[in-house]
């Protein structure tokens, strides 16, 4: 029988940021907005680049 694996729950997390006070707040919304997005996938990955496969035969 597998052992079972627990997935830490963070709680809270620390930030050092060294930029100005309008730099950190695009980090914040930038942090949030991927965090809220995590669960839908980008644009680019639904893309099918199946139709975009060059078959090159091979010459002997």
């Amino acid at each position: 029988m597998p052992k079972k694996i627990d997935i830490p729950k963070i709680n809270t997390v620390t930030v050092s940021y060294t930029g100005d006070k309008i730099e950190f707040e695009k980090f914040l919304l930038s942090m949030t907005t991927d965090y809220l997005n995590s669960d839908t996938l980008p644009e680019y990955m639904e893309y099918d680049f199946g139709d975009m496969v060059e078959d090159i035969p091979k010459s002997a």
